[in-house]
């Protein structure tokens, strides 16, 4: 009775814990801030739904492990044979996230590398939390349900694979869904550059690139599902997933992604072709299917946006020239630093010396970008070639891996799926950079393969039926645990606290651009009080800065105009100078103020930086202006 008493408890913490991943997969590319607006619309609230659910995950884990510990970390094998596993399978990802953690000492700005840029929220802190979503998925996946039988137990890893499927699968649907609803110009939210008018959606990733480079990591896994499913309605059904995320991809209109899809569509036939055991005649109607669905695709993505795939040869205008111009520019960033390059999430900082008044035939004026928009570049920029090297290695032992599943015939429908997907996302990656969706996915799909290859047949579970007793549970145990909860509480705590300072902030931007500035002088506090971390306040202070600075010249409540002075003064104190952000807003807080000689000096650094660079002259201008006039 005490036995079954507990496994029922144990199969309750399986069940939340896979409820917790499950909704991490279903719900992180869906999840934007419609229903508590933040300044971040995207990035940040995917990366909060992530984290919280990752700190649900690791609570439930470590009950899990104290309470059902037997040989936890050995099962039934030796040491020697424990550590055999963990070279084998685990430690690349763990050389990936300590040598990511050892270019934080070559940074421009360590702080930014650690937390990320605000706008991207892609620091080492990110990668640290991927990296643990991948280790507590793993181990799941070969913890949950594991007192069953072995025959029940593969059965069981079967099931787990199909629900992570199907959530990933049933989110790219209704992603799609209100992509095409987008084109249509059916939206209940209304957008700066609305698709209807651009003709490429975005639906809930925020840019038509992402969501492209997102959906070809989904769509193998809705063809599996379709392959897998023998009744013909559930068939039908996943058959209209496919449908509308493939439309939904070609409304996005992404010229690599669409380069990715039919290469990786030709490496599939490939395969076919090799060791499918298809016969010939059936072959010949299946190529026959996706070449007419190859040329349908093509149709479809021309006839949406006549001229762009015949842009894509076209270096001299448009996004090809804009890509043009940020390649040369990374290339000559990357000579300065090629060792270590700028640290992570430094990309504007590496690439504001390199700007030219040319850039503006392609992209809007004065516009910095942060990425080189090619995989390799990028990590040449974040860390340069020893990254690039930690990168390498952890991408060969994903592919080493999943091609040995399908080799090995482990899995390998589902195998191949991870496959296709995951190459066709590298592969667009040479014209795109990675977004905090597609990073979640990438790991997950290297926690399957992880789980997959480390998987025999007569293999024991990691956690034994014994334990679930208090008084079996050492005083160590125990200690461990309360230290990691107490972490995942002030974790939590600090997740909040990130939200509601962006949630404040876009209430004050709301009240800024409607005149409300005494509310806006409130809501600034309340950011300040939330505490978060230095680079998202930096970027709160320097927005609120330069708002204030344009507005306070037409101002005629003077209580007003004292309080915005009392604050600018505040925050020219406060506000440190680490790029030509700092830069240029100190040289206009400078200038507010009157103290033209300080103002000149930051604009001429910038300047030095840069001489090309545009709003250095306007403000200059600005300042010249107003020192005239007095």
């Amino acid at each position: 009775m005490k036995h079954e008493s507990k496994l029922r408890s144990q199969k309750i913490i399986d069940l939340l814990i896979e409820f917790s991943y499950l909704a991490i997969i279903f719900l992180v590319p869906l999840y934007f801030s419609v229903s508590l607006p933040t300044y971040n619309i995207f990035e940040l609230s995917k990366l909060f739904i992530f984290k919280i659910l990752v700190y649900l995950m690791l609570f439930l884990t470590v009950l899990k492990v104290v309470f059902y510990r037997s040989d936890f970390f050995l099962g039934n094998k030796s040491f020697f044979g424990f550590y055999s596993d963990f070279k084998k399978y685990y430690l690349v990802p763990l050389i990936f996230i300590i040598g990511l953690g050892f270019t934080l000492f070559f940074s421009a700005n360590p702080w930014q590398s650690f937390f990320g840029s605000y706008d991207r929220q892609a620091g080492y802190l990110s990668y640290l939390y991927y990296i643990l979503w991948l280790f507590l998925l793993v181990f799941n996946l070969k913890t949950i349900d594991n007192h069953r039988d072995n025959d029940r137990e593969k059965e069981s890893l079967t099931t787990k694979l199909n629900h992570i499927f199907v959530a990933a699968s049933f989110s790219g649907f209704l992603v799609s869904i209100y992509g095409i609803l987008q084109i249509l110009g059916i939206d209940f939210l209304a957008w700066p550059e609305d698709p209807l008018f651009t003709r490429r959606t975005f639906s809930t990733l925020g840019q038509p690139n992402f969501l492209a480079s997102w959906l070809l990591l989904v769509i193998p896994l809705s063809v599996y599902l379709i392959y897998k499913n023998r009744k013909f309605l559930i068939k039908f059904f996943y058959g209209l997933v496919l449908f509308s995320e493939l439309i939904c991809l070609f409304f996005t209109a992404s010229r690599g992604a669409m380069l990715a899809l039919i290469l990786v569509g030709i490496v599939f036939i490939i395969y076919l072709a090799v060791s499918s055991k298809i016969e010939n005649k059936n072959k010949f109607k299946l190529f026959s299917v996706l070449f007419i669905f190859f040329i349908l695709a093509v149709s479809i993505f021309s006839f949406n946006n006549p001229g762009r795939l015949k842009s894509l040869l076209d270096i001299n205008k448009g996004s090809m020239a804009a890509r043009v111009d940020y390649y040369s520019a990374a290339v000559k960033a990357i000579g300065q630093k090629p060792f270590f390059g700028y640290g992570l999430d430094n990309g504007a900082q590496a690439f504001f010396p390199y700007y030219q008044s040319s850039w503006s035939i392609s992209a809007k004026v004065g516009t910095i970008t942060d990425r080189a928009h090619n995989l390799i570049l990028d990590i040449l920029i974040n860390g340069g070639f020893f990254a690039l090297v930690l990168f390498g290695l952890f991408y060969f032992h994903f592919f080493r891996l999943v091609i040995k599943n399908i080799s090995n015939k482990k899995y390998r429908d589902q195998s191949l799926a991870i496959f296709l997907g995951s190459a066709a996302y590298i592969i667009s990656l040479f014209f795109n950079f990675s977004l905090v969706a597609t990073e979640i996915y990438f790991f997950m799909f290297f926690a399957v393969v992880l789980a997959i290859e480390s998987k025999t047949e007569d293999e024991p579970g990691l956690l034994g039926d014994e334990g679930g007793n208090l008084s079996q549970i050492s005083f160590l145990s125990l200690l461990v645990a309360v230290a990691i909860f107490c972490s995942i509480g002030l974790g939590i705590s600090y997740e909040f606290r990130v939200l509601k300072a962006d949630y404040y902030f876009q209430a004050l931007y709301y009240n800024i651009v409607n005149k409300q500035y005494f509310t806006s002088f409130t809501l600034f506090d309340y950011v300040n009080q939330e505490k978060t971390n230095s680079i998202n306040q930096n970027y709160y202070d320097r927005v609120f800065a330069d708002l204030m600075s344009n507005d306070y010249p037409g101002l005629d409540d003077i209580l007003a105009k004292k309080l915005i002075e009392k604050k600018l003064a505040d925050l020219n104190k406060k506000l440190p100078v680490h790029n030509y952000q700092d830069l240029l807003i100190k040289g206009k807080l400078e200038t507010f103020f009157g103290s033209e000689i300080e103002a000149e000096k930051y604009f001429k650094q910038i300047s030095l930086l840069n001489p090309d660079w545009p709003e250095t002259y306007v403000r200059l201008g600005d300042l010249f202006s107003k020192k005239k006039m007095l």
